[in-house]
């Protein structure tokens, strides 16, 4: 495995906090990981540029936030603080899915030539619109790469990973694991959601707890399963 796509079950579920603890982690440990995040819709403008999660992700691998590098790994940026295709409809400014996929391989290849496994987070979640005819779940499907599939513990969030799961065994795609990021004030207990969902799939279910010293020991298991 060279790549890893990271997707989730719906926007604000905590794609970027899982890559942006990985990439953290990583660069403690061997640094043989990269991240990219090519489409980002709602980017802010002055200061608030240091909030995003483009910025996330370069901080976690000690690069600055300047133009090239969030060039390098944001290319797509959309203002509109809306789906990406609608935000190419208000901005006027269209958007060919072949140059996504071009760069992705590319970003791809580079990883490869240094020893590297590449993360790609996607936008959203696994099935929202990138353009007027692709949806996220086409884009994965594309690159035939294996998912990290993240979603969180509040009330609903089985009914909304099972569906998805189900999409991804629709298009074909491989998830390799589930990532539940605890959500906060959740009624739910994570172990609770786990074990609900571990009753509908066989896939490996890691989690990422509240509890700072739990984290660090959830976030170790995931890291070595994604070197894996």
């Amino acid at each position: 495995m060279t790549a890893l796509f990271i997707t989730g079950t719906s926007t604000d579920i905590g794609k970027t906090f899982v890559l942006q603890k990985l990439l953290s982690l990583d660069k403690k440990q061997l640094n043989c990981l990269d991240a990219i995040k090519p489409l980002i819709s709602g980017w802010p403008e002055g200061e608030e540029i240091a909030h995003t999660d483009t910025a996330k992700i370069l901080q976690a691998q000690g690069k600055t936030i300047h133009a090239e590098n969030i060039q390098a790994i944001s290319p797509w940026r959309y203002y509109s603080p809306v789906a990406p295709d609608l935000a190419q409809l208000k901005e006027n400014r269209p958007f060919q899915m072949d140059a996504l996929l071009h760069f992705c391989e590319d970003a791809i290849l580079n990883a490869q030539k240094q020893n590297k496994r590449l993360l790609i987070e996607g936008v959203g979640g696994v099935m929202s619109p990138i353009s007027q005819q692709h949806t996220v779940l086409d884009w994965i499907a594309a690159h035939a790469l294996p998912v990290m599939m993240v979603t969180g513990t509040y009330l609903g969030s089985i009914t909304h990973l099972l569906t998805a799961l189900r999409s991804c065994e629709a298009s074909k795609i491989s998830v390799k694991y589930i990532v539940l990021n605890e959500s906060e004030d959740s009624s739910v207990s994570v172990q609770d959601t786990k074990e609900s969902i571990a009753r509908y799939t066989p896939l490996p279910i890691y989690i990422l707890r509240r509890d700072s010293v739990l984290a660090q020991r959830d976030l170790r298991a995931l890291y070595t399963a994604v070197l894996s």
